[in-house]
């Protein structure tokens, strides 16, 4: 009942305006200028979109349905990198003080590069190695084969902080109707 109701209570309830003067907001306000200021002077070569398309064909190529061990690994390896890279030869366009979609791009892109969990949920993921391919096992005609043996599990990691191996929770699934 509560995913019914609580929507109803947030739009009709009259909640008070946050204060700006709070010790939070300043600090993240602060943190968000030095950040633009940051990007703003980068003077890379290389424009956002371009380095996120980068990371598209190789999240494509490497960690989609025709994924294997081999491709993901290099996929390891070459995120970090684009990441790295991202941060010093990007080419924002534009000022700080109007607005620029290319720097809300940039802010955006290099944000979730830089993130710890970035890719908890990646294909490109370490711990997807558990399972590197898609679906299903291949067999001899190429088709995905069920691994009920090894996977028939409902799974969620649980981010444990920066820096920090990630905990995974698993729950058997139980087929009581059908096998």
């Amino acid at each position: 009942m509560l995913p019914y109701t609580i929507g109803h209570y947030f739009v009709t309830s009259k909640q008070p305006k946050p204060s700006a003067s709070h010790a939070e907001f300043k600090k993240a306000e602060e943190d968000i200028k030095a950040f633009t200021s940051r990007l703003l002077s980068i003077k890379g070569k290389r424009t956002p979109t371009s380095l996120h398309r980068e990371l598209g064909m190789l999240l494509w190529e490497k960690c989609g349905m025709a994924r294997n061990e081999a491709g993901l690994k290099e996929a390891l390896k070459r995120i970090p990198e684009l990441a790295k890279n991202s941060g010093k030869n990007v080419n924002v366009t534009g000022e700080g003080g109007e607005l620029n979609q290319s720097l809300e791009y940039a802010g955006g892109s290099l944000t979730l590069w830089n993130s710890p969990s970035c890719f908890a949920g990646c294909p490109a993921s370490p711990r997807i190695l558990r399972r590197p391919f898609p679906r299903g096992v291949p067999d001899a005609r190429r088709e995905a084969q069920r691994d009920d043996q090894n996977f028939a599990y409902v799974a969620a990691w649980e981010y444990q902080g920066a820096g920090k191996a990630p905990v995974l929770h698993q729950e058997p699934l139980v087929y009581e109707e059908v096998t």
